[in-house]
């Protein structure tokens, strides 16, 4: 049965695989292992060197295909505790690239050199060198944007756990500028910012390069905080009703009563957790907590006011953004 890995061992494993593969074997792909190293593998090192920050530490499944996701991984310390990350986390990989990229791998991998995705004619059935309508050293921004937003697309039209991370992996040929990386940011966010469903990565697997898009999230005001006769934690939001929240099967229920969420009864009585995983829950359903200054704590600790106000102060503002990192 496959056990998490330690990052970065599995980084190391992934790159040792990858140095064993052959120039001709790396540009064709014939083999499955080497198709799913190259596109799903190694981008998941990539994602996995982005998150590891001192108080993050981060363990790693991969599960290949045919699976309910691609890997997972447990991001553990004070840091992941703080910004409250729910384990085990899904990551679903996919891959960008030009329509005639296999092309230019084939030329690779027969010929040694490539004239690049965009020398090849748009019926590539009857491909041959001769008649090649261009000499050009890769695709452009337009090209790779649109297969971008292609495959971003059908991904979020799917249903994943609600604390997935998507991972896409651009593969293309000419190596983009700080400049051109900012434009195609920016590109992205325009036409997905309100459709994006999952933490989102977008990145080049090689150079680290990366944009990161958080979920479009909705604020949801707390009136109150509290723990009820039950050792319940509970959450009293403001203008929302959440009754098919049981549906999510983590533990969280909505009082049609009481209009409010709750816990289950924590069995080590660490109400704090619970609220976190409150937090997470809710946002992998597209939700936001919001604190006010005018929220009331029912039989809630200084210690655990103090507790749940810096956790919300930690993860941040969740409107979805666009960040580039190397």
């Amino acid at each position: 049965m496959p056990r998490y890995q330690n990052a970065l061992n599995y980084i190391r494993d992934v790159y040792e695989r990858l140095e064993a593969i052959n120039a001709e074997e790396y540009f064709l792909r014939s083999k499955l292992e080497t198709k799913l190293l190259i596109e799903e593998e190694l981008p998941l090192t990539t994602l996995i060197k982005i998150l590891i920050h001192p108080g993050r530490d981060v363990r790693v499944l991969y599960l290949g295909p045919n699976q309910t996701s691609d890997a997972q991984i447990e991001v553990t310390g004070h840091q992941a505790r703080a910004e409250g990350w729910i384990n085990p986390v899904s990551v679903e990989i996919t891959t960008a690239y030009h329509e005639h990229a296999p092309w230019t791998r084939k030329e690779s991998a027969e010929r040694g050199f490539s004239f690049g995705p965009e020398g090849f004619p748009s019926d590539t059935r009857s491909y041959s060198p001769s008649k090649l309508v261009s000499v050009d050293q890769g695709e452009g921004l337009s090209e790779i944007f649109n297969e971008i937003l292609t495959v971003l697309r059908a991904k979020y039209e799917k249903k994943y756990p609600f604390n997935t991370i998507l991972v896409c992996a651009v593969h293309h040929t000419k190596p983009f500028s700080s400049n051109e990386w900012a434009q195609l940011a920016n590109l992205l966010w325009e036409n997905l910012g309100s459709k994006v469903s999952f933490s989102t990565y977008i990145l080049e697997t090689f150079s680290s390069r990366y944009i990161w898009f958080r979920k479009t999230l909705r604020e949801v005001y707390v009136s109150e905080v509290g723990i009820d006769e039950q050792n319940r934690l509970f959450l009293v939001p403001i203008g929302h009703r959440f009754p098919l929240i049981y549906r999510e099967a983590a533990g969280v229920y909505w009082d049609n009563e009481q209009l409010r969420l709750h816990s289950t009864i924590p069995q080590d009585g660490d109400h704090f957790q619970w609220f976190k995983h409150i937090a997470s829950v809710l946002e992998g359903n597209s939700y936001q907590l919001i604190l006010k200054d005018e929220t009331d704590w029912i039989n809630v600790s200084h210690e655990l006011k103090n507790q749940i106000t810096e956790s919300v102060k930690a993860r941040g503002t969740f409107h979805a953004t666009a960040e580039a990192g190397k």
